[in-house]
């Protein structure tokens, strides 16, 4: 495949270490600057834009995880777009 979008968890790290496919990591509670692979141009990390996020948090203080759904989608469709056309 040529890229593989996943939330910051195992699967984001695994496929990063395989080197093979781009990256796209969505970022919710964590943060992609302190969780996130570092040092490859294949990696590309998009935070959430809920004001609460990154909150470092296992449990949402707001008793409603609202970082799961303020994602900048055409920020996302645009790095697909970029990645797509450079054929990382």
């Amino acid at each position: 495949c040529k890229l593989v979008i996943t939330p910051d968890s195992g699967s984001a790290h695994i496929a990063w270490a395989s080197q093979k496919p781009a990256v796209i990591t969505l970022f919710t509670s964590t943060s992609a600057k302190r969780t996130g692979p570092f040092g490859d141009d294949k990696y590309l990390s998009i935070q959430s834009t809920a004001k609460c996020s990154p909150c470092m948090k296992k449990k949402c203080a707001f008793k409603k995880v609202c970082c799961t759904d303020k994602f900048d989608v055409d920020k996302i469709k645009q790095t697909i777009d970029f990645i797509l056309e450079k054929d990382l």
